[in-house]
């Protein structure tokens, strides 16, 4: 056969996104299947049809001519499929049988795991903090079958727009249905932009696509800053020393001097930086409402906005307080907006 493509189960007049030799399938869903080709047409009874392997089977009296459309001057051939679930990806191949004929068509249909994640999976990536999300914030999602099995980066800014990609490896994520830009894609997790353009909204509606498949969407909050510090070890502060030295038990700092920190989730900046655009290094935005407290007592912030050449990362340029306390693991704390971070630690001599 020519063409197949997958549509939601029971529809009419709904086109496939693409028509090839090949349909994608998620499991444990019903779907329709449209087939064109040469010979392909009322003439096919369900009896010709023949699915082999993959958990997949016709549903009795769902034959019938798609009249909404045609491709190549054809009206497709719409069945549904009832698809078994499954925890591992499968091939199974459709045959029709010209009634009496020698003359026969095959296809292929691959049937994957339905790709899926929860409000719970959305974290800020620097501190995994769930709860919603911020504007510009870059935030991990986990979930199941999400993306490819290797890990895929993204290959840095687009030359013409200048932003990050808003797909990366035939994955895309939306919320409201604007594109997030990608910074990497697997199964199990992708971390991704979340658009400027849900500042305001009480809530987004966040989906993947990967592939032909999509998720089912999924609510979340939307805060007006939610930030978190990078850490190195999930508490330690990433927190570099003006030699460009890692501070560490080993390597703390002395009171008084400056230190540089990063963060994500720090909202709509001022002036505002696009979604996907690196941080302009000539005209510097600001976080609204920064402060940084270490041990309890307010630093000095000297600068807390977007990094400069970076997508969604927060740069904090700081004084550590003559009156913060001593010791290896001094709590560090970052407020945006008046939502503070999850707290992370620093050594102080």
């Amino acid at each position: 056969m020519e063409f197949l493509g997958a549509a939601a189960a029971g529809g009419s007049g709904d086109s496939p996104s693409r028509f090839s030799n090949r349909a994608a399938l998620r499991s444990g869903e019903a779907a329709d299947l449209l087939i064109i080709g040469s010979g392909i047409d009322d003439t096919i009874a369900e009896g010709d049809i023949k699915l082999l392997g993959g958990g997949v089977s016709l549903r009795p009296g769902s034959l019938r001519i798609e009249r909404g459309f045609t491709i190549n001057r054809m009206n497709p051939l719409r069945i549904t499929l009832d698809i078994r679930s499954r925890t591992e990806p499968a091939l199974s191949s459709i045959v029709i049988t010209k009634g009496p004929s020698t003359i026969s068509w095959s296809g292929s249909l691959l049937v994957t795991p339905a790709p899926g994640f929860t409000a719970a999976g959305v974290g800020n990536v620097a501190s995994y903090q769930t709860g919603g999300v911020s504007p510009g914030e870059i935030v991990a999602i986990f979930g199941s079958n999400i993306g490819p099995v290797k890990t895929v980066l993204n290959g840095g800014f687009d030359a013409s727009s200048g932003r990050l990609p808003g797909a990366l490896a035939d994955v895309r994520v939306t919320f409201d249905g604007i594109a997030a830009p990608a910074f990497f894609v697997s199964a199990g997790q992708v971390n991704v932009q979340v658009p400027y353009e849900v500042a305001g909204r009480a809530t987004t509606r966040a989906a993947i696509r990967y592939r032909d498949l999509s998720t089912s969407v999924v609510t979340l909050p939307v805060l007006a800053a939610k930030p978190g510090i990078f850490t190195l070890d999930g508490t330690r502060a990433i927190v570099v020393h003006p030699d460009g030295s890692l501070n560490g038990a080993s390597n703390a700092v002395a009171k008084g001097t400056a230190i540089l920190l990063f963060a994500t989730g720090s909202g709509v900046t001022d002036p505002p930086v696009a979604t996907g655009k690196a941080a302009s290094s000539t005209t510097l935005s600001s976080a609204r409402g920064a402060a940084l407290t270490i041990g309890g007592t307010a630093a000095q912030v000297l600068f807390a906005g977007p990094a400069p050449g970076f997508t969604g990362l927060t740069q904090i340029n700081a004084i550590v307080p003559a009156g913060a306390p001593s010791g290896p693991a001094v709590p560090v704390v970052f407020t945006v907006q008046g939502a503070p971070s999850v707290s992370s630690t620093m050594s102080i001599r």
